[in-house]
């Protein structure tokens, strides 16, 4: 059960996850779905924070790994990460706190999610995603996962609709 890549492409009204062969090279893969008629992504922040939501008070046991940011700052990572154990670990209750930190980041446009990282199961199966602002996914292979990655896809298509 490895770790697969995966970007996610615009074809026509559909967003697809295309996995990344790994023998493949990033920027020749990109250029390859591009000459196809793809469209690459860009998930604005707040879709991040919407997922994040979904994710959080939708789906069994799920917990937050990880939220990157752009702009590095030490002193607001730390706090992120703070809330993030306490959300997971004490009280799912500093899941207010933690979007509250957020979307006061998000909203004033000064710092940017880079990419969020969840877990949670699916018929005891455990998902393991990571997302990118770039459309970029890895992810732990499971008979899952697929699914959960086309929910995922058109969660963020249905919220991203003018990019059609």
């Amino acid at each position: 059960m490895g770790i697969v890549q995966a970007k996610l492409f615009l074809n026509k009204e559909k967003l697809v996850a295309i996995e990344i062969p790994e023998e493949k090279k990033y920027y020749s893969f990109i250029q390859e779905y591009i000459q196809k008629g793809y469209r690459q992504i860009i998930i604005p922040s707040d879709i991040l924070v919407e997922l994040l939501k979904y994710i959080f008070l939708k789906k069994e046991n799920s917990k937050i790994i990880d939220i990157e940011f752009l702009e590095e700052d030490e002193k607001f990572q730390e706090e992120i990460d703070n809330l993030i154990h306490k959300t997971n670990n004490e009280d799912r209750g500093y899941f207010v706190s933690l979007l509250d930190h957020i979307n006061y980041v998000a909203q004033d446009k000064t710092v940017e999610i880079k990419k969020v990282r969840f877990k949670y199961r699916v018929d005891g199966k455990l998902i393991d995603i990571s997302i990118s602002i770039n459309g970029l996914l890895n992810y732990k292979n499971n008979t899952n996962v697929s699914n959960e990655i086309k929910n995922i896809s058109q969660f963020i298509l249905d919220r991203m609709g003018w990019i059609i």
